[in-house]
């Protein structure tokens, strides 16, 4: 009997020390939860935080790219206002593809290149004079070339064509042009 008794005791014993060590566990767990719980808590409010943080910074990215671009647009204005004949101007002269270049204006005065294309392309430097009350534009070749020669014609009053007649210095062979401003 002392022996079914102390079996008895045991399991009691055995079954209290389950109930203690679940009891600890199920604390453990409710801590663990707890803890998760503020952490994910936590971790809302940071990526919340950041959240806006990110949307003030673009707000700001996007407020300066746009003064900046403002800033570009007003410059290039400026720029094309300053110096209307600066840029490419394409066409044709004596029927070819030509393609002039105004690389420089100063006040009045015009400088760049021009490529006719023959079988031979033609490439010369050009400077010129552009009389702003006729809007005349007189330009001569810089390069001594048998073809060497003075474009003398007019810019439309929009300013997007120049028309008028190249002449060659050593035939005084005449041929017309007209080249749109792209």
């Amino acid at each position: 009997m002392l022996k079914g008794s102390l079996t008895n005791k045991g399991n009691k014993f055995l079954l209290l020390s389950l109930i203690v060590v679940a009891a600890l566990l199920l604390i453990s767990c409710d801590k663990t939860k707890e803890t998760m719980d503020d952490a994910a808590k936590k971790a809302s409010e940071v990526t919340k935080d950041a959240v806006e943080k990110v949307g003030e910074t673009t707000e700001k990215v996007v407020d300066s790219v746009a003064t900046n671009l403002e800033k570009t647009a007003e410059k290039v204005e400026n720029v094309i206002a300053e110096k209307p004949l600066v840029g490419v101007w394409q066409g044709k002269l004596d029927s070819r593809l030509t393609i002039l270049t105004i690389t420089s204006q100063e006040g009045n005065e015009v400088s760049g290149k021009i490529t006719i294309n023959y079988r031979n392309p033609i490439n010369q430097e050009i400077k010129g004079t552009l009389n702003p009350d006729t809007k005349a534009l007189t330009m001569a070749d810089q390069i001594h070339s048998r073809f060497k020669g003075k474009y003398s014609g007019k810019i439309s009053a929009d300013g997007k064509t120049y028309s008028g007649t190249f002449t060659t210095l050593v035939d005084k062979n005449s041929v017309s042009f007209n080249l749109v401003k792209k």
